[in-house]
Protein backbone atom coordinates (compact mmCIF):
# COMPACT_ATOMS: atom_id res chain seq x y z
CA UNK A 1 0.00 0.00 0.00
CA UNK A 2 1.59 3.24 -1.12
CA UNK A 3 -0.76 6.13 -0.39
CA UNK A 4 1.99 8.48 0.67
CA UNK A 5 3.09 11.31 -1.57
CA UNK A 6 6.67 12.33 -0.85
CA UNK A 7 6.92 15.74 0.75
CA UNK A 8 3.27 16.37 1.39
CA UNK A 9 2.47 20.00 2.23
CA UNK A 10 0.39 20.47 5.40
CA UNK A 11 -1.14 23.70 6.71
CA UNK A 12 -2.70 24.52 10.09
CA UNK A 13 -5.89 26.38 10.99
CA UNK A 14 -3.72 29.03 12.67
CA UNK A 15 -1.92 29.54 9.35
CA UNK A 16 -5.25 30.18 7.61
CA UNK A 17 -6.24 32.59 10.36
CA UNK A 18 -3.06 34.54 9.72
CA UNK A 19 -3.91 34.69 6.02
CA UNK A 20 -7.35 36.01 6.91
CA UNK A 21 -5.78 38.72 9.09
CA UNK A 22 -3.41 39.77 6.28
CA UNK A 23 -6.30 40.09 3.82
CA UNK A 24 -8.33 42.27 6.19
CA UNK A 25 -5.37 44.56 6.94
CA UNK A 26 -5.14 45.48 3.26
CA UNK A 27 -2.25 47.38 1.64
CA UNK A 28 1.03 45.48 1.44
CA UNK A 29 -0.49 42.79 3.69
CA UNK A 30 -2.91 41.89 0.91
CA UNK A 31 0.01 41.59 -1.51
CA UNK A 32 1.54 38.99 0.81
CA UNK A 33 -1.85 37.27 1.05
CA UNK A 34 -1.97 36.98 -2.76
CA UNK A 35 1.60 35.67 -2.85
CA UNK A 36 0.84 32.91 -0.34
CA UNK A 37 -2.37 31.99 -2.14
CA UNK A 38 -0.36 31.69 -5.35
CA UNK A 39 2.10 29.45 -3.50
CA UNK A 40 -0.72 27.20 -2.28
CA UNK A 41 -2.05 26.96 -5.82
CA UNK A 42 1.43 26.16 -7.11
CA UNK A 43 1.84 23.42 -4.50
CA UNK A 44 -1.23 21.61 -5.84
CA UNK A 45 0.33 21.64 -9.30
CA UNK A 46 4.02 20.98 -8.69
CA UNK A 47 4.43 20.09 -5.03
CA UNK A 48 7.64 21.05 -3.26
CA UNK A 49 9.10 22.71 -6.34
CA UNK A 50 6.66 25.61 -5.81
CA UNK A 51 8.89 26.75 -2.93
CA UNK A 52 11.80 27.39 -5.31
CA UNK A 53 10.42 30.86 -6.07
CA UNK A 54 10.88 31.89 -2.41
CA UNK A 55 14.38 32.61 -1.12
CA UNK A 56 15.40 31.15 2.24
CA UNK A 57 16.46 33.70 4.86
CA UNK A 58 20.14 33.79 5.75
CA UNK A 59 19.60 33.11 9.44
CA UNK A 60 18.40 29.65 10.43
CA UNK A 61 16.20 29.00 13.42
CA UNK A 62 17.37 26.54 16.06
CA UNK A 63 14.44 26.86 18.47
CA UNK A 64 12.27 24.62 16.29
CA UNK A 65 13.82 21.50 14.78
CA UNK A 66 14.07 21.57 10.95
CA UNK A 67 12.59 25.08 10.80
CA UNK A 68 13.05 26.92 7.48
CA UNK A 69 12.08 30.57 7.02
CA UNK A 70 11.27 31.92 3.55
CA UNK A 71 11.52 35.58 2.58
CA UNK A 72 8.21 36.74 1.08
CA UNK A 73 9.47 40.26 0.45
CA UNK A 74 8.30 43.54 2.02
CA UNK A 75 9.78 42.33 5.33
CA UNK A 76 7.47 39.30 5.61
CA UNK A 77 8.44 35.72 6.49
CA UNK A 78 6.91 32.31 5.89
CA UNK A 79 7.73 29.88 8.71
CA UNK A 80 7.91 26.22 7.69
CA UNK A 81 9.18 22.98 9.17
CA UNK A 82 10.61 20.33 6.84
CA UNK A 83 10.56 16.83 8.24
CA UNK A 84 10.23 13.33 6.88
CA UNK A 85 7.60 13.30 4.08
CA UNK A 86 5.94 16.56 5.18
CA UNK A 87 6.55 20.29 4.84
CA UNK A 88 4.53 22.10 7.51
CA UNK A 89 3.32 25.65 6.81
CA UNK A 90 3.00 27.16 10.27
CA UNK A 91 3.02 30.93 10.22
CA UNK A 92 3.12 33.99 7.98
CA UNK A 93 3.76 37.54 9.15
CA UNK A 94 6.28 40.36 9.24
CA UNK A 95 9.76 39.67 10.60
CA UNK A 96 9.02 40.68 14.19
CA UNK A 97 5.73 38.75 14.34
CA UNK A 98 7.38 35.65 12.87
CA UNK A 99 10.21 35.77 15.41
CA UNK A 100 7.71 36.23 18.26
CA UNK A 101 5.72 33.21 17.02
CA UNK A 102 8.85 31.06 16.86
CA UNK A 103 9.86 32.11 20.37
CA UNK A 104 6.39 31.34 21.69
CA UNK A 105 6.35 27.93 19.98
CA UNK A 106 9.91 26.93 20.80
CA UNK A 107 10.27 23.14 20.59
CA UNK A 108 7.25 22.73 18.26
CA UNK A 109 7.01 19.02 17.44
CA UNK A 110 4.33 17.04 15.53
CA UNK A 111 3.21 13.92 17.37
CA UNK A 112 0.72 11.08 17.16
CA UNK A 113 -0.96 10.95 20.56
CA UNK A 114 -1.75 7.75 22.44
CA UNK A 115 -5.36 8.14 21.20
CA UNK A 116 -4.14 8.14 17.58
CA UNK A 117 -4.75 11.85 17.00
CA UNK A 118 -2.23 13.89 15.00
CA UNK A 119 -1.31 17.05 16.91
CA UNK A 120 1.68 19.16 17.92
CA UNK A 121 3.38 19.86 21.23
CA UNK A 122 6.02 22.29 22.40
CA UNK A 123 8.69 19.84 23.56
CA UNK A 124 11.41 22.15 24.85
CA UNK A 125 14.77 20.63 25.78
CA UNK A 126 16.03 23.77 27.54
CA UNK A 127 15.34 23.82 31.28
CA UNK A 128 16.21 27.51 31.54
CA UNK A 129 13.84 28.66 28.80
CA UNK A 130 10.74 30.74 29.59
CA UNK A 131 7.14 30.20 28.50
CA UNK A 132 6.55 33.41 26.56
CA UNK A 133 3.39 34.29 24.68
CA UNK A 134 0.73 31.88 25.94
CA UNK A 135 -1.51 33.29 28.66
CA UNK A 136 -1.62 31.74 32.11
CA UNK A 137 -5.02 30.53 33.34
CA UNK A 138 -5.06 31.21 37.10
CA UNK A 139 -7.29 29.47 39.61
CA UNK A 140 -7.42 27.41 42.78
CA UNK A 141 -7.76 24.07 41.01
CA UNK A 142 -4.66 21.93 41.42
CA UNK A 143 -2.62 21.74 38.22
CA UNK A 144 -2.53 17.94 38.26
CA UNK A 145 -6.34 17.98 38.31
CA UNK A 146 -6.41 19.89 35.03
CA UNK A 147 -5.53 16.87 32.91
CA UNK A 148 -8.38 16.13 30.49
CA UNK A 149 -8.13 12.45 31.48
CA UNK A 150 -8.07 11.97 35.26
CA UNK A 151 -5.85 8.88 34.88
CA UNK A 152 -2.95 11.21 34.14
CA UNK A 153 -3.03 12.45 37.74
CA UNK A 154 -1.26 9.32 38.98
CA UNK A 155 0.41 8.58 35.66
CA UNK A 156 2.32 11.85 35.93
CA UNK A 157 3.02 11.93 39.67
CA UNK A 158 4.32 8.34 39.65
CA UNK A 159 7.17 9.50 37.41
CA UNK A 160 8.47 11.75 40.19
CA UNK A 161 10.50 11.20 43.36
CA UNK A 162 8.02 11.01 46.32
CA UNK A 163 8.94 14.32 47.96
CA UNK A 164 8.85 16.17 44.63
CA UNK A 165 5.50 14.56 43.80
CA UNK A 166 4.00 15.78 47.10
CA UNK A 167 5.22 19.32 46.44
CA UNK A 168 4.03 19.39 42.82
CA UNK A 169 0.63 17.89 43.72
CA UNK A 170 -0.05 21.03 45.78
CA UNK A 171 0.59 23.47 42.89
CA UNK A 172 -2.49 25.28 41.60
CA UNK A 173 -3.28 27.78 38.88
CA UNK A 174 -1.75 30.60 40.91
CA UNK A 175 1.69 28.96 41.05
CA UNK A 176 4.59 30.93 39.56
CA UNK A 177 6.79 29.41 36.84
CA UNK A 178 9.78 29.98 39.11
CA UNK A 179 8.19 27.74 41.78
CA UNK A 180 7.70 25.00 39.19
CA UNK A 181 11.35 25.16 38.14
CA UNK A 182 12.55 25.19 41.72
CA UNK A 183 10.63 22.00 42.46
CA UNK A 184 11.73 20.31 39.21
CA UNK A 185 15.38 21.19 39.89
CA UNK A 186 15.35 18.48 42.58
CA UNK A 187 14.98 15.80 39.87
CA UNK A 188 18.33 14.31 38.85
CA UNK A 189 17.18 12.90 35.48
CA UNK A 190 17.69 15.85 33.09
CA UNK A 191 15.17 14.62 30.51
CA UNK A 192 12.46 14.07 33.15
CA UNK A 193 13.25 17.44 34.73
CA UNK A 194 12.55 19.24 31.44
CA UNK A 195 9.40 17.19 30.79
CA UNK A 196 8.01 17.99 34.24
CA UNK A 197 8.47 21.73 33.67
CA UNK A 198 6.90 21.51 30.19
CA UNK A 199 3.90 19.52 31.47
CA UNK A 200 3.23 21.83 34.41
CA UNK A 201 3.54 24.97 32.30
CA UNK A 202 1.12 23.47 29.76
CA UNK A 203 -1.32 22.81 32.61
CA UNK A 204 -0.74 26.34 33.93
CA UNK A 205 -1.78 27.58 30.48
CA UNK A 206 -4.68 25.07 30.49
CA UNK A 207 -3.26 23.24 27.47
CA UNK A 208 -4.55 19.95 28.84
CA UNK A 209 -4.13 17.72 25.80
CA UNK A 210 -0.60 18.99 25.19
CA UNK A 211 0.27 18.16 28.81
CA UNK A 212 -0.99 14.61 28.32
CA UNK A 213 0.87 14.24 25.04
CA UNK A 214 4.10 15.37 26.73
CA UNK A 215 3.68 12.71 29.43
CA UNK A 216 2.97 10.07 26.77
CA UNK A 217 5.91 11.24 24.69
CA UNK A 218 8.24 10.73 27.65
CA UNK A 219 6.77 7.25 28.26
CA UNK A 220 6.98 6.30 24.60
CA UNK A 221 3.18 6.13 24.24
CA UNK A 222 3.05 9.15 21.90
CA UNK A 223 5.20 9.15 18.79
CA UNK A 224 7.16 11.93 17.09
CA UNK A 225 6.85 12.29 13.33
CA UNK A 226 10.18 10.57 12.64
CA UNK A 227 8.68 7.33 13.96
CA UNK A 228 5.27 7.45 12.27
CA UNK A 229 4.16 4.63 10.00
CA UNK A 230 2.44 5.05 6.63
CA UNK A 231 -1.08 4.98 8.10
CA UNK A 232 -0.16 7.87 10.40
CA UNK A 233 0.79 9.96 7.38
CA UNK A 234 -2.50 9.08 5.69
CA UNK A 235 -4.47 10.31 8.74
CA UNK A 236 -2.96 13.76 8.40
CA UNK A 237 -4.86 14.36 5.14
CA UNK A 238 -8.01 15.08 7.16
CA UNK A 239 -7.85 16.70 10.58
CA UNK A 240 -9.60 19.38 12.61
CA UNK A 241 -6.54 21.60 12.98
CA UNK A 242 -4.46 20.51 9.97
CA UNK A 243 -5.06 19.58 6.36
CA UNK A 244 -3.01 18.52 3.35
CA UNK A 245 -2.81 21.15 0.61
CA UNK A 246 -2.48 18.41 -1.97
CA UNK A 247 -5.36 16.27 -0.81
CA UNK A 248 -8.12 18.67 0.24
CA UNK A 249 -11.36 18.94 -1.73
CA UNK A 250 -12.28 21.95 -3.87
CA UNK A 251 -15.28 22.66 -1.61
CA UNK A 252 -13.05 22.77 1.47
CA UNK A 253 -10.63 25.08 -0.31
CA UNK A 254 -13.46 27.43 -1.32
CA UNK A 255 -14.71 27.56 2.27
CA UNK A 256 -11.23 28.41 3.53
CA UNK A 257 -10.82 31.16 0.94
CA UNK A 258 -14.21 32.61 1.86
CA UNK A 259 -13.24 32.71 5.54
CA UNK A 260 -9.89 34.29 4.76
CA UNK A 261 -11.44 37.07 2.72
CA UNK A 262 -14.78 37.72 4.46
CA UNK A 263 -14.92 35.84 7.75
CA UNK A 264 -14.54 37.42 11.15
CA UNK A 265 -12.50 36.01 14.02
CA UNK A 266 -15.72 34.49 15.41
CA UNK A 267 -16.50 32.89 12.03
CA UNK A 268 -13.35 30.83 12.45
CA UNK A 269 -14.80 29.26 15.58
CA UNK A 270 -17.69 27.95 13.45
CA UNK A 271 -15.48 26.60 10.68
CA UNK A 272 -16.01 22.84 10.33
CA UNK A 273 -14.23 20.00 8.62
CA UNK A 274 -16.48 17.96 6.24
CA UNK A 275 -16.44 15.05 8.72
CA UNK A 276 -17.90 17.34 11.41
CA UNK A 277 -20.61 18.49 9.00
CA UNK A 278 -21.76 14.88 8.64
CA UNK A 279 -22.42 14.74 12.40
CA UNK A 280 -24.41 18.00 12.24
CA UNK A 281 -26.63 16.75 9.43
CA UNK A 282 -27.16 13.17 10.62
CA UNK A 283 -30.58 12.21 12.02
CA UNK A 284 -30.50 10.13 15.21
CA UNK A 285 -33.31 7.97 16.57
CA UNK A 286 -32.66 9.00 20.15
CA UNK A 287 -30.02 10.45 22.40
CA UNK A 288 -26.49 10.60 20.94
CA UNK A 289 -23.09 11.29 22.48
CA UNK A 290 -20.30 13.13 20.68
CA UNK A 291 -16.89 12.52 22.24
CA UNK A 292 -13.62 14.27 21.53
CA UNK A 293 -10.61 15.91 23.12
CA UNK A 294 -10.46 19.63 23.93
CA UNK A 295 -10.22 21.70 20.75
CA UNK A 296 -11.74 19.00 18.52
CA UNK A 297 -14.77 21.16 17.67
CA UNK A 298 -17.52 19.64 19.86
CA UNK A 299 -18.98 23.06 20.72
CA UNK A 300 -18.94 24.07 17.07
CA UNK A 301 -20.85 20.90 16.13
CA UNK A 302 -23.38 21.52 18.94
CA UNK A 303 -24.02 25.09 17.74
CA UNK A 304 -24.44 24.07 14.10
CA UNK A 305 -26.70 21.18 15.10
CA UNK A 306 -28.89 23.47 17.23
CA UNK A 307 -29.22 25.81 14.25
CA UNK A 308 -30.12 22.93 11.94
CA UNK A 309 -32.83 21.68 14.33
CA UNK A 310 -34.26 25.19 14.64
CA UNK A 311 -34.21 25.71 10.86
CA UNK A 312 -35.83 22.40 9.96
CA UNK A 313 -38.48 22.58 12.72
CA UNK A 314 -39.98 26.10 12.52
CA UNK A 315 -42.15 25.69 15.64
CA UNK A 316 -39.47 24.11 17.82
CA UNK A 317 -37.69 25.51 20.85
CA UNK A 318 -34.07 24.33 21.19
CA UNK A 319 -32.18 24.17 24.49
CA UNK A 320 -28.36 24.30 24.41
CA UNK A 321 -26.78 23.72 27.84
CA UNK A 322 -23.10 24.05 28.69
CA UNK A 323 -21.21 23.25 31.89
CA UNK A 324 -19.03 26.33 31.43
CA UNK A 325 -20.86 29.54 32.34
CA UNK A 326 -18.30 31.67 30.50
CA UNK A 327 -19.17 29.89 27.24
CA UNK A 328 -22.79 31.05 27.26
CA UNK A 329 -22.04 34.58 26.01
CA UNK A 330 -19.70 33.34 23.28
CA UNK A 331 -22.21 30.73 22.05
CA UNK A 332 -24.96 33.36 21.90
CA UNK A 333 -22.71 35.61 19.79
CA UNK A 334 -21.88 32.73 17.45
CA UNK A 335 -25.57 31.86 17.05
CA UNK A 336 -26.38 35.43 16.04
CA UNK A 337 -23.60 35.33 13.43
CA UNK A 338 -24.51 31.93 12.02
CA UNK A 339 -28.33 32.01 12.16
CA UNK A 340 -30.11 32.69 8.88
CA UNK A 341 -32.68 34.84 10.67
CA UNK A 342 -33.27 36.50 14.04
CA UNK A 343 -36.24 34.20 14.62
CA UNK A 344 -34.01 31.12 14.45
CA UNK A 345 -31.50 32.50 16.95
CA UNK A 346 -34.29 33.54 19.34
CA UNK A 347 -35.71 30.01 19.41
CA UNK A 348 -32.44 28.62 20.75
CA UNK A 349 -32.09 29.07 24.52
CA UNK A 350 -28.46 28.98 25.66
CA UNK A 351 -27.80 28.52 29.35
CA UNK A 352 -25.31 26.98 31.74
CA UNK A 353 -26.12 23.93 33.84
CA UNK A 354 -25.81 26.18 36.92
CA UNK A 355 -28.35 28.70 35.61
CA UNK A 356 -30.72 25.96 34.47
CA UNK A 357 -30.60 24.26 37.86
CA UNK A 358 -30.96 27.59 39.67
CA UNK A 359 -34.08 28.44 37.68
CA UNK A 360 -35.63 25.04 38.28
CA UNK A 361 -34.99 25.22 42.02
CA UNK A 362 -36.26 28.78 42.47
CA UNK A 363 -39.19 28.70 40.00
CA UNK A 364 -40.47 25.17 40.41
CA UNK A 365 -39.32 24.53 43.99
CA UNK A 366 -40.35 28.03 45.15
CA UNK A 367 -37.01 28.52 46.93
CA UNK A 368 -35.33 31.81 47.82
CA UNK A 369 -32.97 32.66 44.92
CA UNK A 370 -30.52 34.27 47.37
CA UNK A 371 -29.67 30.79 48.66
CA UNK A 372 -28.35 29.81 45.22
CA UNK A 373 -26.69 32.99 44.03
CA UNK A 374 -23.02 33.65 43.37
CA UNK A 375 -22.78 36.94 45.27
CA UNK A 376 -23.70 37.91 48.81
CA UNK A 377 -27.12 39.58 48.77
CA UNK A 378 -26.21 42.37 51.20
CA UNK A 379 -22.71 43.46 50.14
CA UNK A 380 -22.84 42.04 46.61
CA UNK A 381 -19.44 40.35 47.02
CA UNK A 382 -18.32 37.38 44.96
CA UNK A 383 -18.81 34.30 47.14
CA UNK A 384 -15.84 32.42 45.68
CA UNK A 385 -13.56 35.35 46.49
CA UNK A 386 -14.93 35.62 50.02
CA UNK A 387 -14.32 31.92 50.61
CA UNK A 388 -10.80 32.12 49.15
CA UNK A 389 -9.93 35.00 51.48
CA UNK A 390 -11.24 32.99 54.44
CA UNK A 391 -9.67 29.65 53.53
CA UNK A 392 -6.23 31.06 52.67
CA UNK A 393 -6.28 33.54 55.55
CA UNK A 394 -5.44 36.49 53.30
CA UNK A 395 -6.90 39.06 55.74
CA UNK A 396 -5.05 37.82 58.84
CA UNK A 397 -8.11 35.87 59.95
CA UNK A 398 -7.07 32.40 61.14
CA UNK A 399 -10.57 30.94 61.70
CA UNK A 400 -9.97 28.37 58.94
CA UNK A 401 -7.34 26.65 61.10
CA UNK A 402 -10.20 24.54 62.43
CA UNK A 403 -10.28 22.83 59.02
CA UNK A 404 -6.60 21.89 58.98
CA UNK A 405 -7.13 18.22 59.92
CA UNK A 406 -9.87 17.80 57.30
CA UNK A 407 -7.65 19.57 54.77
CA UNK A 408 -4.76 17.16 55.48
CA UNK A 409 -6.95 14.04 55.24
CA UNK A 410 -8.52 15.12 51.94
CA UNK A 411 -5.19 15.99 50.33
CA UNK A 412 -3.66 12.68 51.45
CA UNK A 413 -6.48 10.94 49.58
CA UNK A 414 -5.74 12.90 46.38
CA UNK A 415 -8.77 15.16 46.82
CA UNK A 416 -8.50 18.91 46.24
CA UNK A 417 -9.29 19.95 49.81
CA UNK A 418 -10.04 23.60 49.12
CA UNK A 419 -12.39 22.85 46.24
CA UNK A 420 -14.11 20.02 48.16
CA UNK A 421 -14.70 22.09 51.31
CA UNK A 422 -15.87 25.05 49.21
CA UNK A 423 -18.48 22.84 47.51
CA UNK A 424 -19.51 21.33 50.86
CA UNK A 425 -19.98 24.80 52.35
CA UNK A 426 -22.07 25.74 49.32
CA UNK A 427 -24.27 22.68 49.84
CA UNK A 428 -24.74 23.49 53.53
CA UNK A 429 -25.52 27.14 52.75
CA UNK A 430 -28.14 26.29 50.12
CA UNK A 431 -29.71 23.21 51.75
CA UNK A 432 -29.92 24.10 55.43
CA UNK A 433 -31.29 27.19 57.08
CA UNK A 434 -29.36 28.72 59.98
CA UNK A 435 -31.61 27.14 62.62
CA UNK A 436 -31.17 23.70 61.04
CA UNK A 437 -27.40 23.76 60.55
CA UNK A 438 -26.82 21.55 63.62
CA UNK A 439 -28.58 18.70 61.78
CA UNK A 440 -25.75 18.67 59.21
CA UNK A 441 -23.30 16.92 61.58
Amino acid sequence: MNNIIENDIVITKEFHQRLSALYKLGGRNRNIYAKVQALLGGIKEEGERAFNQLPITNHGESRIKSCVKHDLGLGFRLVTVRRDKIIWLLYVGDHDDAMAWIKKNSGWTPVKGSDGGIRSVRSNSDFDSHSDGFPIVPGTQKLVNRFENSNYYSKFLELLPPLVAIEIAAFDGNTEESEIKRAAAQISDQKLKVVVVSVLISLLQDNRIEAQDLVDLYLGEAVEQEDWNEEDFIKIKRGDEIISVKQNTSEYEEALNHLAQKGSSLDWLLFMHPEQTKVVEKDFGGAAQLSGVSGSGKTCVAIKRALRLAETNPNSQILLVTLNKSLVGLIKSLLIIAAKSTDIAERILVTSMFELSQNLITNVGKRDSRLFGEVTHQLNEDIDKVFREYYRQWLNNSDSNVLLRVHTILNSNKIDAEAYIREEFDWIRSALSLKNREHYL
